[in-house]
């Protein structure tokens, strides 16, 4: 059974919240140069979003992201194995955030959750490489 080293996750999670928003910023500005102008849903019509937007929509999650995967490490038997699946479910979930956005199409559908994917993966991935014991 493998375990979560905790003090892994102290510079992981900071490091991945890093690591995915300047990943997330550059694909922010290729898709901005296609002419996709993503929008939030902090607007009943939805707003632009800039770069600080998703630097932070892409590091505060992995912290938490982070925080709960410690939680299940001192909770239960498996944590890799239930943190993989809950992680899972909930970029499931996300998915549909941006189907909440008024007269958004679907290339920025696409775009905005291609950007939820790379936090997800940055995250588990280093979770997992470095983290685990």
């Amino acid at each position: 059974m493998k375990t979560v080293n905790i003090k892994a996750l102290l510079w992981v999670a900071p490091l991945s919240g890093l690591v995915s928003g300047f990943i997330n910023a550059s694909l922010f500005g290729f898709y901005n140069t296609m002419g996709l102008g993503l929008k939030a849903l902090s607007a009943p019509g939805g707003e632009a979003i800039g770069y600080p937007a998703v630097m932070l929509s892409s590091f505060l999650p992995s912290l938490i992201g982070a925080a709960f995967l410690a939680l299940l490490g001192n909770l239960v038997q498996n944590p890799w194995r239930l943190f993989t699946i809950l992680a899972a479910g909930v970029l499931l979930l996300s998915f549909g955030n941006p189907l909440m956005i008024e007269k958004i199409v679907f290339s920025q559908i696409i775009a905005l959750n291609s950007l939820h994917c790379v936090v997800a993966i940055v995250l588990w991935w280093m979770a997992h490489r470095f983290a685990k014991r």
